[in-house]
């Protein structure tokens, strides 16, 4: 059976849900409006050391810290605008 979880919670547990994933190998599907929105899934041969995946977590927070920040105060940017800002290396 597929796991699932709603955008409230893979934003409020997006590091438990993303370890769970990697530790896993299965993917999560994430329901907005009682709809599947997006999917969250381990990068192919992605393999992390600990120290990795908590300096990558807690940017990944950090992120997530400003885009929620962002959508509170109606700042919006598109995904071409994201992705320039934050270059994935």
């Amino acid at each position: 059976m597929p796991y699932t979880v709603s955008v409230a919670e893979a934003r409020n547990n997006f590091s438990k849900i993303g370890s769970e994933v990697v530790r896993s190998g299965k993917s999560v599907t994430v329901f907005r409006h009682s709809k599947p929105w997006l999917i969250i899934s381990p990068a192919g041969g992605a393999e992390v050391s600990d120290s990795d995946s908590s300096a990558y977590e807690r940017e990944l927070n950090a992120l997530l810290e400003r885009g929620n920040k962002d959508l509170e105060d109606g700042a919006y940017v598109d995904l071409a605008e994201f992705m320039a800002r934050h270059p994935r290396g």
